[in-house]
């Protein structure tokens, strides 16, 4: 039953409360906030610990006692931290595909007892493409916390990330100049996608496009694009965000077609919204290649299998 319960806390089907004294994560855990819209999959890192964790369908409650370090991350809008203390020590860190980590201690004795919730604004302090609070109904003011009432865009910007000499194994440095290799980068990704769109549609490629997005004479591979053709997935991705990126994960996910949540994508097409089938397909994905957890949340560990195994 205990077991039964802490599942459900986890899909965010309900509050969770864990107390234990010197309660520690030996693994990273995902938490999902479904009092959002659409809802948002927070990830508590391993090797964090707290007193008690309190899992609400819009934040999370959390109790620090002196000694212990809680670590917790979103991965496109901003945390904020409310009930912190002169004592807490805080760090809030922004990367370069928005992912917002913040970390919390106690300078002293004290026990921190803090609530964390999701902003109405994309980790960096950038406003766009969401709402703020619920409201109260006529022309009375809202109330709960942040809602985020449209979802988040994926784009391939290249402004923060510029991809290293060697793409092929996923990964890419930093330095915000949005310039040189990073710009080819975005702008070949932009291309495959699109060829490989326009294929999957019936429509007629040349063979030089077509030897570009790595497309056989037969049409799209099974995510078995040559080097010419490969896709480097750069950001990470979730349920209600749509753009170029999910459009490719989406032929990705139907060219391996591993099961039935694969082929049922197929069948809808691959339209670059990040929806129930996409989401279904991509733990299908996960399972199969004994990601865990396996929610449908394509991050850094996701990200870094999918661009080995392109």
């Amino acid at each position: 039953m205990k077991k039964l319960l802490l599942a459900a806390a986890l899909l965010g089907l309900l509050p969770f409360s864990a107390h234990a004294a010197g309660l520690t994560y030996s693994a990273d855990t995902a938490i999902s906030l479904t009092g959002t819209s659409p809802a948002v999959t927070l990830t508590i890192a391993s090797g964090s610990g707290a007193d008690t964790v309190t899992v609400n369908t819009t934040d999370v409650t959390v109790s620090i006692p002196s000694g212990t370090q809680f670590t917790i991350s979103s991965p496109y809008y901003a945390l904020v931290v409310n009930g912190a203390t002169s004592n807490a020590v805080i760090s809030n860190a922004c990367a370069s595909d928005k992912t917002n980590t913040v970390t919390v201690s106690s300078s002293n004795t004290s026990t921190q007892n803090l609530t964390i919730t999701i902003a109405s604004y994309q980790c960096g302090g950038q406003s766009s493409n969401v709402g703020s609070g619920a409201g109260g109904g006529g022309g009375g003011g809202g109330g709960g916390g942040s809602i985020i009432t449209t979802p988040p865009v994926a784009t391939t910007t290249t402004t923060t990330a510029t991809a290293t000499s060697t793409p092929s194994t996923g990964t890419g440095t930093t330095n915000g100049t949005g310039s040189g290799n990073s710009d080819i980068t975005a702008l070949l990704n932009q291309l495959i996608s699109l060829i490989k769109l326009a294929d999957a549609q019936g429509l007629t490629i040349s063979p030089e496009l077509k030897a570009i997005a790595g497309i056989g004479a037969t049409g799209m591979s099974g995510g078995g694009a040559g080097a010419g053709g490969r896709y480097f997935f750069q950001h990470n991705l979730q349920y209600g965000m749509h753009g170029d990126e999910v459009r490719e994960l989406q032929l990705f996910l139907i060219g391996k077609d591993l099961g039935a949540a694969a082929k049922a994508l197929h069948a809808y097409g691959a339209n670059g919204n990040f929806g129930n089938l996409t989401k279904a397909a991509l733990v299908e994905y996960q399972k199969a290649k004994k990601i865990s957890p396996a929610v449908g949340y394509f991050g850094p560990t996701t990200r870094s299998m999918v661009n080995s195994d392109y």
